[in-house]
């Protein structure tokens, strides 16, 4: 795991068969507010205007020890919508502070439609959140994002509170 790489925004020129890397807050130490939590989902959400395949989610966060990650991705058709789980996966964490990931994936994300893409973890965390914004990324942008403080599934709804640091890696 380990730090990030870059300074932010993208990685990879973007061509038709090239994967791109879209980072959200590549020092996320410096540059964010720390939360420890037991039992939560941090969830952040995009508006696409470029259809990509999203092949990874990588999330900076530091686990007290390994525990069970839950990576989920959710679609709408409009930002304040109802929004419907069409992806999920489960990775186990390592136990530095760095990036921890979803693994391999191949989700479609749709121009013009909206998409919370988050990780739950049931066991003592700390992520870091920073305050909200919208960040443009390769195929579209950030336009929010939240903490949910529940040991189970929650429902998924729209929120400006922050966004988390995240690393999506997505191809044609």
């Amino acid at each position: 795991m380990g730090g990030r790489t870059g300074t932010g925004g993208l990685q990879g020129t973007g061509g038709a068969t090239e994967s791109i890397v879209d980072i959200i807050d590549p020092d996320p130490v410096a540059n964010e507010s720390p939360s420890r939590s037991t039992g939560a989902t941090a969830v952040n959400f995009y508006a696409v205007t470029q259809s990509r395949t999203l092949r990874k989610i990588e999330m900076f966060m530091a686990p007290s020890s390994s525990l069970s990650l839950l990576w989920y991705v959710h679609e709408s058709s409009t930002l304040d919508g109802t929004y419907t789980k069409i992806s999920t996966s489960s990775t186990l964490s390592t136990t530095d502070a760095g990036d921890q990931s979803s693994g391999a994936m191949a989700v479609p994300l749709v121009a013009g439609r909206y998409y919370a893409i988050s990780v739950r973890w049931t066991a003592s965390n700390t992520c870091w959140y920073h305050t909200p914004e919208t960040v443009p990324l390769s195929f579209g942008s950030v336009v929010g994002g939240k903490l949910i403080s529940s040991a189970s599934e929650p429902t998924i709804t729209y929120d400006n509170f922050a966004y988390f640091p995240q690393r999506l890696t997505t191809g044609p």
